[in-house]
């Protein structure tokens, strides 16, 4: 604050710097990933095309605290590669990003890497197992495993079907 007889005067010299944070990192078939881009300030100049999306679009793109934060839903598109990482990005040179007094965004800004899960889980080629082939009268259990394709969740004993026997 600089003070001159009868007036005095604030200088903000502090530019806006963000963050972009991701409701996920990995995307299955069909899912939609939530985007937040949080400004230090409230700031003018800012709009979805001041974002780069890795491999996706975003939508419902908007500000509900007047410009300090923003929302969007990204939806990935069908041509992403399995397993690749992909960012949002916000490209400082680019864009307009000034807080109300003037300051500039000066840093680019990318998100943590998501990738895309495009492939449903499968029972794997190999590494199904099962301890004994043929019980005999003396031998009442015998183990099984099962391998996926890659780790999976909600799979349970009444997901197996025996014939001839009951699983435990």
């Amino acid at each position: 604050t600089v003070t001159v007889p009868g007036l005095s005067y604030s200088i903000d010299n502090t530019v806006p710097t963000a963050t972009i944070t991701l409701s996920d990192n990995r995307l299955a078939i069909g899912e939609t990933l939530g985007v937040t881009v949080q400004f230090s300030e409230r700031v003018s100049g800012f709009d979805r095309s001041d974002l780069t999306v890795g491999n996706g679009t975003l939508s419902d793109f908007s500000s509900s605290d007047e410009g300090r934060t923003w929302t969007a839903t990204l939806t990935p598109t069908a041509t992403g590669v399995e397993g690749t990482e992909f960012h949002i990005t916000l490209n400082a040179a680019t864009a307009n990003v000034r807080d109300l007094v003037g300051n500039v965004l000066q840093t680019n800004v990318s998100s943590a890497a998501y990738t895309l899960d495009r492939m449903a889980a499968q029972l794997a080629a190999s590494g199904h197992t099962i301890s004994h082939t043929a019980l005999g009268p003396d031998q009442q259990t015998t183990s099984v495993t099962i391998k996926f394709s890659e780790a999976v969740g909600g799979f349970g004993i009444d997901d197996v079907t025996l014939t001839g026997g009951s699983v435990s």
